[in-house]
Formats: structure tokens, C-alpha cells, sequence
């Protein structure tokens, strides 16, 4: 090497920079380096601890491996092909060079090279392959999937590939041709630098511009590369199936016969311009090169732009529909396939009748009460304020900002539950009690779960109105029903939607006092191992005194609930020590300085609280924690707990998809999922944003103490989960190990049938000149509720269904409306089957289509709402007094009449303890009919025109199925008799108070219904009056207004008075 690398010349070297001056840049520099180093280190060594501490040790080290050993390879190609460019162009350098201008400008350049070149070369090499490695890296996806891809057992029809070519290898390969035609253009500017600095290369001279070492170099690298630009060339045909177009994805007439025939007429000019290069090696000519170089690019105007352009504006627009009915039908049948809306998926049935509320009896209207009581009221985006006001027991806990909806079964009933998790939220914290060792050692979980019936009300709700029937609470007299049903729980929540970034938890010796904050319910102790009151914690202050918790200074305390001015509460301040495995064991100091660089905090160090028996617990969200075990997979924005087995476990699901599933339809993900909750349920887009494929592949669990994740196999047949699989074995379980108490509470990905809404709204038509035409497409209604053009976001409820037998069913489902393009009337009511434990009917998707019937779509259900006369006056009172309602889901519920909309009304109430909404009417469209009322049923009568009558509901009960349970009807009041007697004579008192207002305001008709309407309320009351005794034991009436009653669901016979469940 050193002969090669001969100087010309031994000029002196150029002045240098004193000592001193090079001490100090190379010592800056090995410090940057230093620190850069040990920052990657502890990054990766942590990683790989906390990778360890999770279970999936194997994730770590097939992503570390892959990464680096493409980082390696691909870095190693382009640095030493580029190196031996570049030592070629310089070796094979002309010793003489004609004296001239141009090389007497060039000899400045050359002796300020010279001296250095070696070093130049080795410098140059080494970044532009880091540069080439760090790209590599983020093709660890597409590589792994070539590597372990298989077959998806279909073929596509125009190039007989089968599919899988397309998902797994066409990737890859393509990434293959870029990077090999930028290592030869890197390659190819870098040797014609060297050549013309060298003199290989004469651009001021008539003759010999290029010596013959630079002419034979020039001509193997453009060879090469034109010979690279042909398979790109070959690779392009494919593509094809997958390109966007203007009017569908995948093949189209203009590509089929202008684009596709291009491409092999360029890739055979392209072989014979490459073969001109190589002959040039001999030749010495450039004739034939430039010849051929010239026809490649003339002729990829013209057949690659213009032939196109011409196809399609004078063979394909004067009879488009027509030309592109064979690709349009290809692309219906891909796009259903893909996205599973196919017929073996959709179940769709006209609707030809529209609902009518004359003549109603008394029989239609509890057949009718029993279809929909059901019907949600407590709305999950509304009730936030009021779950935190009445359930938050300190004021440093809090729930997410838009609850969830499941369901459990209660008393042997089904019941749509809406919860939330009381989590820790540290900006909550007194600023006086925010320092490092509160922060992290202090408070470092939520507790428990908070529950309210999503389609029932408290009978009683005494002075504290609120509206919700706790099934979950541990203030204001709540029930814990729920935890009767599922048991003793692990209440602690370390992990997370809203945990802390990490926290370090455990003690030195058992004997040590603990120091994490945390409640007790009912008087017991959450499983601690240390049942310490917090005055018995100690602190990192030097003066270690006492204090109410465990704190970094004797002055400073930690944050603690305000008197609880709501209701009484059973929960009590504790400390606990978490004796979970879900974090990483400190140990040593080793692991303590790993850290302390990591988090940039001198505490892991410094901290008594930090000792051998420490874990730290980080990417504690849910979320992040699949994401990183399963980087493979994209998360549903809509994590969910639920409580199996005595744990609460945070519930997601997990997708594999692709954008390069042939002809089928591609758009953004994002696009897709938009609707009015998407900035509040924390949409993750997926890497590529764009798809045309998407399953259901995986469901996770993840465990709210001790961070345990779980992936479940969930689409057993899916290639794109089998190709993961593959590449990271024993990552995944099969479906048969999802424990039974677990299935019940798997429901329908929601961004998943959001996808499948959009493509079907104009993919539910299969007949290609009707699709051409756009007459019958669809789309998803605008929220009528939300500031702003937002679509409408699907509903989780029990949905009426025919069974086989022919009788009703409540069917746990996702719905969504569909109105015609451009238009507010409604084209159709969807469902799709949520109910994981039934897989014959799980994620089948049932279409109501409108035909022949004018049905009014959201919008205008909310202007006849808005517009009706007697909400208006019921209204009126709120907005007047500067409190305007806030309107809940419109929902659309099938009945054997027709459809019937459901929405409730809240009011902002100002409490003692701060703004919360409370429910305080529910409208109902059915038919032509409106109808406004304090509870379902009353709304329900007032539409149909009938009295209120106490009748039994008809049909299915509302709850879900079983019996026993709770009395839903929307709501309607229950309790012993005293309880009843109350609530009558409330809801006569605002019957009267009603009658008033509408009297004032001239509607005389209202008034005498309203008045009528209280007159029987206190006629109910006095009869049931007769029915108390003389002297009602004590207790009579429950605590709290409670009722003393087992909750009784619609349609199920009343059962005579026994004790409630204690709270």
C-alpha cells in the first residue's frame, strides 16, 4: 500500500498549529467520543436489561443482530467500494501531465491532498458507509420479511405472481436496486474527482480528455449502473398492480397496454446500452455509448411519458368506463378481499319500511322499551369530570380523558359497563411536594377501577345529583358490584396510559419502613407486605424528620386529598412497597451508572432509596411497552382495561398490514381513521401511513401491576403474522392458550373497523359501471355534536338481532351510520359482531341498506331535536341561565319498527368540588315522532303518544343477556318503597316546574301534558304509600339513596326486597 500511495514529491509539510492548540481539539474530541460511547453503551445495556426483565430477551437480541449485521454489511459494500474507486482512479493516474491552465490551477488542490491521502481515503470510505449502514438499518423490516416470508395462497391475474412475491420480496428487492445504483453513482462521482484532479481527466484540452484508466473505469461503472437501471426497469412491471392511479389502485387500461410494454421496451435498451459501456472498455470510443446513453433517455420520455399521455387522453377518456371495467372489477374484488368486507364477511339485508309511531299501544310500546333499553346514556366522552369529582379519592389521581366500554356479567346479566382507571397524574402533585424523591420513589402508581352502568341511574341521587350508577366506587356510597362479580383484584396500577417515565420501587430490607403512597379500601390494606401509615415513611433530607409521607425535606409533605366534600369515602391513605417483577433490578453500581446515564440524573448514585433491592420501572404506558416488544406490529389507539383473574390487564390490538397487496385499494391510515375522537384516543399511524391491507392479527395484554406483556395469535391465518412468527419464534401464543375469562372481554378492534367503514362506503358496490358512476356511494356522516367537520365515531352497544330460531338477541356489536355522498339522510345502519366467545359470528359485518324508504341520517335527527318545540322548552331554562346542554352520542338503534335514535342530554352542574355534567333528559326520534323525557322510558312514551305506564318491557332485556341484574329501561328508578315514593314526587315536583315554564311561554298543549304527567306521577307515589307500614324499620331506604334492591334488568321479573351488596 505504502508503494502504491508513493508521494510525488517531498515539499515540506504546510505549517501546523502549535501543540498546545492540537492537545486540546484532540482531547475535545476523544471527550465527544467518550461521552458518545457511553451514552450508546448504556442505551444498549439497558435495553437489553430491560428487554431481559420483560421476557423477550430474543426480540432484543434478533433486532440487535439484524440491525447491526446490516449496518455492517451494507456499510462494509459502499465504504469499500467507494475506497477502491477512489485507490484505482489514483493508482492508475497519469504521470505525465500536459502543462496547462487548467492542471497548474489543480496543483494547489493536489499538494494540500497529497500529504493526507491516505487518511482522506480512509475518512471518506468510513462515512459514507456509516452513511449507507445507518439507511440499511431501517430496512430491518423489509429483510426479515423476505428472509421468513411465505405464500399467501392466491395468485393476482396479471403477472401470475402469487401474492406473497409482491408483500415479502418485492420490497426488498427494490431496496436492493436503489442501493446498488447509489453505491455506483457515490462510486462513479468519487473516481471521476480523483481522475481530474489527477490529470485522468482533461477537460480544456481537443484531444485525450480522458486517459485510458479513467476511459475503462468511467465505462464498467456507467455499464454497471445501466445494467442496475434494467432490473429496476424489470422490478417497475410489477408495481404496476400496486400503483395509485387516479381513478383505483392497481392495474388500469393506460398501464396494462402503454406503461407495462414501455417497460420491457426499456429494459431491453437499457441491456444494450450497458453492453455499449462494456465494449467502450476496448473500443476507446464513445460513440456507440453516447449513441445508446441517448436512446435510453429519449426513449424513457417518450415511451415512459408521453406514449402514456397520449393512451390515456385518446383511447381511455372518450370511453373510461367502458376501458377500465375488467381493472375496476379486479380492483372491488382485491380491495374486499383485502380489508375482509367480502361476501363472506358482509351479511346485508334491505330495509324497505320506515318506522311509524301512530296508533302505538301499550304492548308496542314495551316491545319497543324492551328493543332499547339498552341504549348507553352515560356517555364515555362526557362523563370524564364526573368520574374524577365523585370516584377521584385524592386529588392526584385522575382518568383518562374518553372512558371505555365493556361489558361483565353482573347478577347472571350482561351489563355494558363504562370504566376508567384511577391513574396517577404527577402534574396533579402540590409544586411544594414535586422533587426527585417524591416524584420517583413517592408516588409511583394509580389504584383501581371505576365503574358506572352505561344504561342505568341511581334512584336517589340525594344532594349530590349525579346521574350515575356507580357498579364500581369507593366515594359517595358507591356499590362495588363489580367487584363482587370478578373478585378480589389487584388494585395497584404501576403501569399505565398515564405513568410516571419511570419510578424506582423497593426496599433495602423487609424490616425497612415502605415509602410509596397508596389507598386502602374498606379498611384493608392493598397487598403490601407493609401496612406503614405514611408518618412512618422516611425521607432523604438530612434532617430526617418525620412528616404525613415520605418526602426530600422536612417542610415539604406530599399532596393529599382535600376533605372529601362529595360523599363518604372507605379509602385511606397507605404506603406499600411493590413486590412485582415488572421492572429491572438495579443491583450494583454498574447498573446504577448504566441508569444515571441513561436518565441524565446523578440520583441512581447519589439516593439512599436507590439500593440492591431496587427496581426501576420504565416505558411503563401500554402501548409503547407492545410496540417495543412487538416493533412489528401497529397498536390500536384504544387501550382498554378490564379485570380477569384478579389483575387488571390492559387489553390492544395488534395489526400486521402492507401497502403491497396487488389492485387493492390504498389510502392513509390516518384518513381513514379520522373522526371526532381521534385526537383523544391517541391515533398511532402506522410506518408507512398508507395500506391496502389490514388484519387483525395479534390481541396483547398487558398486566397493570407488573407490566407483563402477552401476544396472542388472533388471525391464525394470516402470512404476514406467519412471516413474524418466523422471525421471532415463541414471541407469539397460540390462540388456544387465551384463558376463557379472558375471550369474554376481546371485542372488535376499533381502527380496524373504521378502515373497513371507509373502503366500504363506496366498496359495497360490486358491479363495475355502477362503481364507475359513484351514484350509489356512500359515506360516514359528520358528528353532529363536535366543533368542526368530524366524522361521526362508531358506537359500542348491544344490538337487537334475529337468531336462527327466530327469536331476539342482544348482540355485543360496533356500529356506524352511513348517509349517502353529499347528502344527510341515512343509506345504511352497520353492525359488526364484537363478542369474541362466539367465534361463528365474530367480526361478521351486518348492513341494514335503506331502500325505497326517506330516513333521516344524524344530522337531521339533531335538527329535529333542535328544532322540536317541546325540547326547546325543556332547554330553555339551561341556556338562560348561561349553561347550555351538551348533547351525547346520537345513537341509531334497530328495532323490529324501524330505528330509533337515542340521545342523551347533560347539563354542566357546579358543585362543592368543582363542574361536572349530569344527565338530565333523553330525546328519541321514532318515525315522525319526537320525545323528550327524564329517562328512556318517559322519552320513549312521549314519542309513541301513550302513558307511562309501569308495564313490563317486551322482548330482550336491555342489560345484554342472562337474567337477574340491573332494571335498565334507560334508567328508570328503583330502591324500596320510601326510595320510590322520593323519586315520584321528584319527578311530579319537575313535571310541574316544567308545566310552568311551558305555560309562560304559551304552549298550552305542553302544559297540560306536563301537568297530567305530574298528577300521575303523584298518584303513583300515594299508592305505593299505602303500601309502607306503620312504622318502617330503620334502615329503610338504604344508604345514600342506594337502592336496597338486586338490580333488575327490563323484561325480567321484579324480585321481592333483599339487602344490596355493601359497598
Amino acid at each position: 500500500m505504502s508503494e502504491l500511495f508513493d508521494e510525488e514529491s517531498r515539499e515540506a509539510p504546510p505549517p501546523r498549529g502549535s501543540r498546545r492548540s492540537r492537545a486540546l481539539i484532540i482531547t475535545a474530541i476523544v471527550l465527544v467520543l467518550a461521552f458518545l460511547g457511553l451514552s450508546t453503551f448504556a442505551s444498549l445495556y439497558t435495553d437489553r436489561l430491560w428487554y431481559k426483565a420483560g421476557g423477550y430477551s430474543g426480540v432484543f437480541t434478533t433486532l440487535f443482530w439484524t440491525r447491526t449485521g446490516l449496518f455492517l454489511v451494507f456499510g462494509a459494500v459502499m465504504g469499500l467500494v467507494v475506497g477502491l474507486n477512489i485507490y484505482l482512479a489514483f493508482r492508475f493516474r497519469p504521470f505525465f501531465r500536459p502543462n496547462s491552465p487548467e492542471q497548474t490551477g489543480l496543483d494547489r488542490y493536489r499538494d494540500a491532498v497529497t500529504p493526507i491521502r491516505t487518511w482522506l481515503l480512509v475518512g471518506i470510505s468510513v462515512v459514507l458507509g456509516a452513511f449507507a449502514g445507518s439507511s440499511a438499518i431501517g430496512e430491518w423490516r423489509s429483510y426479515l420479511l423476505w428472509r421468513n416470508g411465505g405464500s399467501f395462497g392466491q395468485r393476482d391475474e396479471w403477472f401470475d405472481k402469487d401474492i406473497g412475491f409482491y408483500v415479502f420480496d418485492l420490497p426488498w428487492l427494490h431496496y436492493l436496486i436503489d442501493y446498488s445504483m447509489a453505491v455506483l453513482v457515490v462510486a462513479l462521482i468519487a473516481a471521476v474527482v480523483v481522475h481530474y484532479l489527477y490529470g485522468g481527466i482533461r477537460l480544456q484540452t481537443s484531444r485525450d480528455r480522458l486517459s485510458g484508466a479513467a476511459q475503462v473505469q468511467i465505462s464498467v461503472l456507467l455499464g454497471l449502473f445501466v445494467l442496475v437501471k434494467a432490473a429496476d426497469y424489470w422490478l417497475d412491471r410489477f408495481d404496476l398492480v400496486t400503483r395509485s392511479g387516479s381513478l383505483v389502485t392497481g392495474m388500469n387500461y393506460t398501464g396494462h397496454n402503454a406503461i407495462l410494454p414501455s417497460k420491457n421496451i426499456l429494459l431491453g435498451i437499457a441491456v444494450i446500452c450497458a453492453v455499449l459501456f462494456f465494449v467502450n472498455v476496448w473500443r476507446r470510443t464513445w460513440l456507440l455509448p453516447s449513441v445508446g446513453l441517448a436512446l435510453l433517455a429519449v426513449s424513457a420520455i417518450l415511451l415512459g411519458l408521453i406514449w402514456p399521455g397520449i393512451v390515456q387522453q385518446f383511447q381511455v377518456k372518450p370511453s373510461e368506463a367502458d376501458k377500465e371495467a375488467p381493472y375496476i372489477d379486479a380492483n372491488i374484488k382485491a380491495t374486499r378481499e383485502a380489508y375482509a368486507i367480502d361476501d363472506d364477511n358482509v351479511e346485508v339485508t334491505e330495509y324497505t319500511k320506515k318506522a311509524e309511531s301512530t296508533d302505538a299501544t301499550a304492548d308496542a310500546f314495551a316491545s319497543l322499551l324492551g328493543q332499547t333499553s339498552s341504549a348507553p346514556l352515560v356517555d364515555p366522552q362526557l362523563v370524564r369530570q364526573t368520574f374524577e369529582q365523585q370516584q377521584q379519592a385524592r386529588v392526584y389521581y385522575s382518568v383518562a380523558d374518553v372512558l371505555d366500554v365493556d361489558r361483565y356479567t353482573i347478577d347472571d346479566t350482561e351489563r355494558a359497563l363504562v370504566l376508567g382507571v384511577r391513574e396517577l397524574d404527577q402534574d396533579k402533585i402540590n409544586t411544594g411536594d414535586k422533587n426527585w424523591s417524591n416524584l420517583h420513589t413517592v408516588y409511583t402508581h394509580g389504584n383501581g377501577v371505576i365503574a358506572a352502568y352505561a344504561n342505568q341511574r341511581p334512584a336517589d341521587n340525594g344532594p349530590e345529583k349525579t346521574d350515575i350508577q356507580w357498579a364500581e366506587g369507593i366515594q359517595n356510597n358507591s356499590q362495588r358490584t363489580l367487584s363482587e362479580a370478578v373478585g378480589d383484584y389487584e388494585t395497584r396500577v404501576y403501569f399505565g396510559e398515564q405513568s410516571p417515565d419511570y419510578s424506582i420501587v423497593g426496599k433495602a430490607a423487609p424490616s425497612d419502613p415502605s415509602v410509596e403512597l397508596d389507598l386502602s379500601v374498606g379498611g384493608e390494606a392493598a397487598d403490601t407486605g407493609s401496612a406503614d401509615a405514611p408518618s412512618d415513611a422516611p425521607t432523604d433530607s438530612p434532617s430526617e424528620t418525620p412528616s404525613d409521607a415520605p418526602t426530600d425535606s422536612a417542610s415539604e409533605t406530599p399532596s393529599v386529598a382535600p376533605e372529601d366534600t362529595t360523599g363518604n369515602t372507605d379509602a385511606e391513605d397507605r404506603t406499600t412497597t411493590y413486590d412485582g417483577k415488572g421492572g429491572v433490578h438495579i443491583g450494583g453500581f454498574f447498573n446504577k451508572l448504566m441508569y444515571a446515564v441513561k436518565f441524565g440524573e446523578p440520583n441512581f448514585l447519589l439516593s439512599e432509596r436507590v439500593n440492591e433491592n431496587s427496581q426501576v420501572l420504565y416505558n411503563r404506558n401500554p402501548r409503547d411497552r407492545v410496540e417495543k416488544f412487538a416493533p412489528w406490529l401497529t397498536i390500536d389507539g384504544d387501550a382498554y382495561p378490564v379485570i380477569v383473574d384478579g389483575r387488571i390487564l390492559w387489553v390492544l390490538d395488534g395489526y400486521t398490514a402492507t401497502d403491497r397487496y396487488p389492485n387493492s385499494q390504498r389510502e392513509s391510515f390516518e384518513t381513514m381513521t379520522d373522526d371526532s375522537l381521534q385526537d383523544k384516543t391517541g391515533l398511532r399511524t402506522l410506518p408507512t401511513d398508507e395500506v391496502n391491507y389490514m388484519r387483525n392479527a395479534v390481541k396483547a395484554t398487558v398486566d397493570a401491576y407488573d407490566g407483563t406483556v402477552t401476544l396472542y395469535e388472533w388471525d391464525e391465518e394470516d402470512p404476514i403474522l406467519k412471516a413474524w412468527e418466523s422471525a421471532f419464534p415463541g414471541t407469539v401464543q397460540p390462540r388456544s392458550d387465551i384463558p376463557e375469562d379472558l375471550l369474554s372481554h376481546l371485542r372488535y378492534p376499533q381502527d380496524l373497523f373504521k378502515a373497513q367503514r371507509y373502503q366500504y362506503a363506496r366498496y359495497h358496490v360490486t358491479d363495475p359501471g355502477d362503481f364507475y358512476q359513484g351514484n350509489d356511494r356512500w359515506e360516514v356522516p359528520e358528528d353532529p355534536n363536535s366543533r368542526g367537520s368530524f366524522l361521526q365515531p362508531p358506537y359500542r352497544l348491544f344490538v337487537n338481532q334475529a337468531a336462527a330460531d327466530g327469536a331476539q338477541r342482544n348482540v355485543w356489536s360496533l356500529t356506524t351510520d352511513f348517509v349517502p355522498y353529499g347528502k344527510s339522510n341515512l343509506a345504511a345502519f352497520v353492525s359488526v359482531d364484537s363478542d369474541a366467545t362466539d367465534p361463528e359470528n365474530y367480526g361478521k359485518f351486518r348492513v341494514l341498506e335503506i331502500q325505497n324508504a326517506q330516513t333521516n341520517g344524524p344530522s337531521l335527527i339533531a335538527s329535529e331535536f333542535a328544532g322540536n318545540q317541546d325540547v326547546r322548552n325543556a332547554l330553555l331554562p339551561f341556556q338562560q341561565g348561561g349553561n347550555p346542554p351538551l348533547y351525547g352520542n346520537l345513537l341509531t338503534i334497530p328495532v323490529e319498527g324501524g330505528l330509533i335514535y337515542v340521545e342523551p342530554v347533560y347539563a354542566q352542574r357546579t358543585g362543592s368540588t368543582g363542574g361536572y355534567p349530569i344527565l338530565q333528559y333523553v330525546l328519541v326520534s321514532y318515525g315522525d315522532q319526537v320525545g323528550i323525557g327524564q329517562t328512556l322510558r318517559e322519552a320513549l312514551a312521549d314519542a309513541l303518544g301513550v302513558e307511562n305506564a309501569n308495564v313490563t318491557p317486551g322482548g330482550n332485556n336491555g342489560g345484554g343477556n342472562g337474567k337477574g341484574g340491573g332494571k335498565g329501561g334507560g334508567g328508570e328508578p328503583q330502591g324500596t318503597i320510601s326510595q320510590q315514593i322520593a323519586v315520584l314526587l321528584a319527578k311530579a315536583e319537575a313535571s310541574f316546574e316544567a308545566a310552568d315554564q311551558a305555560q309562560r311561554a304559551g304552549n298550552t298543549v305542553r302544559w297540560a301534558q306536563l301537568m297530567d304527567r305530574g298528577k300521575d306521577f303523584v298518584s303513583q307515589a300515594v299508592e305505593l304509600a299505602d303500601q309502607l307500614p306503620e312504622s318502617p324499620p330503620a334502615g329503610e331506604g338504604g344508604q345514600g339513596g342506594q337502592p336496597t334492591e338486586p338490580a333488575q334488568p327490563s323484561g325480567s321479573p321484579e324480585p321481592t326486597e333483599s339487602p344490596s351488596p355493601s359497598s
